[in-house]
């Protein structure tokens, strides 16, 4: 605890909620970049511009959103693989 007693984790008031969830988010999202990777690799797509897409499909971008950003910046058939890839690894932790 936050006076140093040994104490159950569950009982313990230095990690608040929030902090948790967050941790929780961050190591989900971290779970679907390194499938999105996997995906990626079977598909040639640029593994660097898959977790650009990755993150900003996890803060909302649509396609239609992604096109506009990375227009004059990659190819289309390279963003395509890379949605492709973050799609794939989304549908695998459903179940898909």
């Amino acid at each position: 605890n936050s006076e140093g007693e040994q104490i159950d984790a569950a009982s313990s008031n230095i990690a608040s909620q929030d902090s948790i969830e967050l941790a929780e988010m961050g190591f989900a999202f971290g779970s679907l970049v390194d499938k999105a990777l996997e995906f990626a690799a079977e598909g040639q797509a640029d593994a660097g511009l898959t977790k650009e897409v990755a993150a900003r499909m996890a803060m909302g971008y649509k396609k239609s959103d992604l096109e506009k950003f990375y227009r004059g910046k990659c190819r289309p058939f390279m963003l395509e693989r890379a949605i492709a890839s973050v799609k794939s690894a989304a549908q695998s932790f459903r179940g898909a």
